[in-house]
């Protein structure tokens, strides 16, 4: 054999050699070693915190590519925020994490609970709700005080029984607004005009997103809209609580006002704040008793 031919074939087999470990070189491996979500149940509209842990030896670029069945996800890599959507139920997130050559996928659920079935508005004499209220105007003037409100008696009207609560204020003003309960609706009442106004101003079992309304005619025409705007937790001086969130508008040609209201279960209205006249008001309550 020629030194050429050596040359030749010597060539070849480091070729063939190299190719051989190249081809038999490890893959990276790719694993998703942990996938949780931080909480694992929330209320609707709240979010939760999804996070993995990724195993890799390679040294590509890691991409990560979420999904989820309902709600939205926002952030990227690692870790990102999931949004519950309004409706209940038990919802899926998903990842893919990929170099281009391997990957690995993970899902986590989330529990989502809306409005539990609750009393969240007591009515019985003898029940009482104490504020803290402070109080300002577009000119900058500002009061802070205590109200509260008390059922002292029942009433019956047009055959119907109302509980009586009066709004006691530590300026010593008296005020009084009529309740009972319907089959689908706390009704509120009030003397207007000289007539006996009454309109539905809370749904006795709440879904998020539902809304209602209603029309009385006095001397005006007075329009009520209600709307359940979400179920959260929120913390007043009196404590922590979970409640669901209600925006009441009530309009005529004479006045206009919207009430944000926080009703707890089994404590009625914790927070209430005056969200569209002039004035702002803020009420949280600070102390109460039920019979």
């Amino acid at each position: 054999m020629s030194r050429k031919t050596v040359l030749v074939v010597g060539l070849t087999v480091i070729i063939l050699f190299a190719v051989f470990i190249l081809g038999c070189s490890k893959e990276a491996s790719l694993t998703i070693t942990s996938f949780t979500a931080n909480p694992n149940t929330v209320h609707a509209g709240e979010t939760s915190t999804i996070s993995a842990v990724v195993s890799y030896d390679g040294d590509g670029t890691l991409a990560y590519e979420w999904s989820a069945e309902d709600g939205s996800i926002s952030g990227s890599g690692a870790t990102v925020t999931w949004t519950a959507p309004d409706s209940a139920g038990t919802f899926i997130i998903a990842l893919t994490v990929s170099d281009g050559d391997v990957s690995d996928d993970a899902t986590v659920n989330v529990q989502v609970d809306t409005i539990p079935p609750a009393d969240y508005f007591p009515l019985a004499v003898g029940n009482y709700w104490t504020f803290s209220v402070n109080w300002s105007d577009t000119a900058g003037s500002t009061d802070a005080y205590t109200q509260t409100q008390s059922i002292d008696d029942t009433v019956e009207i047009d055959s119907l029984l109302w509980f009586v609560m009066y709004n006691t204020s530590s300026d010593s003003s008296v005020d009084s607004i009529y309740y009972r309960k319907g089959t689908d609706y706390l009704y509120g009442g009030h003397y207007m005009y000289g007539a006996f106004f009454a309109f539905p101003a809370a749904p006795l079992n709440p879904e998020i997103g539902m809304e209602w309304d209603d029309v009385e005619t006095l001397l005006v025409d007075i329009t009520v809209h209600g709307e359940v705007e979400a179920y959260e937790t929120i913390t007043v001086p009196s404590g922590t609580y979970d409640c669901y969130r209600e925006l009441l508008t009530v309009e005529s040609s004479i006045y206009n006002f919207s009430l944000r209201t926080w009703f707890a279960d089994g404590v009625g209205p914790v927070r209430i704040v005056d969200i569209e006249t002039a004035d702002s008001t803020d009420m949280q309550l600070q102390d109460y008793s039920l019979n």
